[in-house]
Parts: structure tokens; C-alpha cells; sequence
């Protein structure tokens, strides 16, 4: 039996890398930026992927690991979305013993863990062929010493019509 599936046309990495966060002259803003992003032609649908993860911490409240905060997924200007970058399960990790922390709860993250990954539908908020995607994190200006950022995987999949086909076994 053959089944037709949507075409995957194409992915773009929106925003990737470790940024500073609570940095009051360098704020993460200064690296996680509004993008105008053009779609592929063809593209009748959009999804975003956002994965997020906190590391390292400040003398003042142990941000960014262990200080829970959220960020604002935002298309075109408008919050479509508000998480928490958090994970209050760490000490039920299936994989133990461990040594150190691993029982606190941590920014997205345990150890031995996937990072938490969250989806969303840009479809109705394409114009003209075209989107404009942003992530904000709550504003922190805690930072003492230390070195403490946020790791961001920002994906665009661009989804086209029902066009090949594949075999169902």
C-alpha cells in the first residue's frame, strides 16, 4: 500500500549556540535576535523546534542551571507561546547512582536526560511568504561572577504538499 506523505523542503537553523544570561552589558538579546525568515517556494506549512537549556551558574542565585525562568517564543511580534525552562524530575533519573548534583532540578536539562524539546505551528502566521521568529527569556541582571548561559536549538521545518510516496510495511 503506498501512502502519500508531506515533502519535507527544508530546515533552517534559526538560532544555535551557548549565550550569556544575566549579563546586564550583554544580555542574551544581544545574540537570540528577531529573523525575518523567506520561505522555500512550496511551503505550506511551518513548524518550529525549540530545545533549551540552562548551564553554569552566577554567585547570586546559581543562574542559569539552577534558577528556573521561562522564555517567550514570539512570530512576528506576537507571544504565541510562554515555557519554562525547567525539569522538576532530576531526582527521579532512571540512571543512577550517580555522583554529584544529579538529584536537583535543573533548566531544562537532568543528567543522563534529553533536553526538552518543544514544537510549534507557524502555519497560520506565515505573510507574504514569509515569517519573522524571536525568542525573549525573562529579563535577569543578576550576574556576579561565573559563566552562566543558555544553549539554544532553534529549528524551522518548511513542509510542502503531499507529494512522494512511501511503501507501508
Amino acid at each position: 500500500k503506498k501512502e502519500k506523505m508531506p515533502k519535507l523542503l527544508g530546515v533552517e537553523n534559526v538560532h544555535y549556540g551557548f549565550f550569556p544570561y544575566g549579563k546586564e552589558k550583554d544580555p542574551i538579546d544581544n545574540y537570540v535576535k528577531e529573523k525575518e525568515i523567506t520561505l522555500p517556494k512550496g511551503t505550506k506549512s511551518v513548524w518550529a523546534r525549540v530545545a533549551i537549556s540552562g548551564h553554569g551558574g552566577d554567585s547570586l542565585n546559581a543562574a542559569a542551571e539552577f534558577l528556573k525562568k521561562n522564555y517567550y517564543y514570539k512570530v512576528n511580534g506576537e507571544e504565541i507561546a510562554k515555557q519554562a525552562i525547567w525539569k522538576d524530575d532530576c531526582g527521579c533519573n532512571k540512571i543512577h547512582p550517580q555522583g554529584g548534583t544529579w538529584i536537583y532540578n535543573r533548566a531544562g536539562w537532568c543528567p543522563g536526560t534529553k533536553v526538552n524539546e518543544y514544537y510549534y505551528n507557524l502555519t497560520p502566521y506565515i505573510k507574504d511568504n514569509k515569517l519573522k521568529v524571536d525568542i525573549d527569556f525573562d529579563y535577569y541582571n543578576g550576574y556576579a561572577s561565573g559563566d552562566a548561559g543558555y544553549q539554544v536549538a532553534h529549528d524551522l521545518f518548511f513542509i510542502g504538499e503531499k507529494g512522494y510516496n512511501i511503501k507501508d510495511n
